[in-house]
């Protein structure tokens, strides 16, 4: 009996030994401090406004979040009203840091994929430069002088991409899906010309066909880019498009004090198909966000 024992212990040991380990995923970590931070939490929030993750600031408004990813994705870091969107790899570790009052101005990064994210913040910065300063007053001019123009200003907010898509240290996803984002940011910026045209001259006489002909390869159905903010931007700006023009062709829907939601509702349905993205919209409208 004892040695039967002493047998099937050994049998134990040599059968645990012989099983693979389950493998540990390791963690994405985003480190920082915030300075003139609202509140004292910090996190990461998907498209849903969902809190994947979150920390409490210490005394000196540093903070570390650790996330575990099974692919590169697309977030926005949070604190209080100020946010600023950010991409991960896993098992990226990456610092950023910035004054709460001023975020987009403000944060730095360091760190693995920073490289990327710094891109990012660039080229926001760039953006909101260029449409303070020329982008309004594109609205302003005629079809064809808005495509030319357009065309220019596009190019040099997108033009820092050509120093980062070759670089073998970012992530290839991330690089892919920034290919897609200024895919959906030259049309949302094409779509929105006729919505801001109307609202800035009165003049509803715009050139359509010039402007859905350059957008028709763009799919507003694919939940997959919902991660995207500049997909979501799109989204917005495609129901702008489609909602303003039911408002012109239908006089009755216009009449509507709440004729506005209703055209957005009813280019939802008609024009939306993906639950996914269906369902994103409506949680928009419904939460009344500026945007649409």
């Amino acid at each position: 009996m004892k040695n039967i024992f002493i047998v099937f212990i050994a049998s134990a040991f040599v059968a645990s030994c012989g099983e693979p380990a389950t493998p540990v995923a390791p963690k994405t970590v985003i480190t920082g401090v915030i300075s003139n931070p609202e509140g004292n939490t910090v996190w990461l929030e998907n498209y849903k406004s969902e809190k994947i993750v979150i920390d409490t600031l210490n005394d000196k408004g540093e903070f570390e979040l650790k996330v575990t990813l099974s692919e590169a994705g697309c977030y926005e870091i949070v604190n209080g009203k100020s946010r600023s969107y950010i991409c991960l790899a896993p098992a990226d570790t990456l610092s950023a840091s910035f004054d709460a009052t001023k975020i987009i101005q403000s944060i730095a990064y360091s760190g693995k994929s920073s490289a990327f994210n710094k891109y990012l913040i660039e080229k926001q910065r760039n953006t909101d430069k260029i449409m303070t300063e020329q982008f309004d007053s594109l609205y302003y001019e005629s079809t064809d002088t808005f495509l030319i123009n357009a065309e220019v200003l596009f190019n040099a907010i997108t033009a820092p991409f050509n120093n980062i898509k070759t670089d073998t240290n970012i992530n290839k996803v991330l690089i892919t899906k920034e290919e897609e984002a200024l895919k959906y940011e030259k049309a949302a910026l094409l779509l929105d010309f006729k919505y801001y045209h109307k609202l800035m001259t009165n003049d509803t006489i715009v050139n359509i066909d010039k402007i859905l002909a350059l957008t028709k390869d763009i799919n507003p159905n694919k939940a997959i880019d919902l991660e995207l903010k500049s997909y979501r931007n799109f989204l917005q700006s495609y129901i702008n498009f489609h909602a303003e023009t039911a408002l012109v062709t239908d006089t009755a829907l216009r009449s509507q004090p709440n004729g506005t939601d209703k055209a957005i509702q009813i280019t939802i349905d008609k024009m939306i198909t993906d639950p996914a993205v269906k369902e994103y919209l409506n949680m928009k409208l419904k939460a009344e966000q500026p945007a649409f």
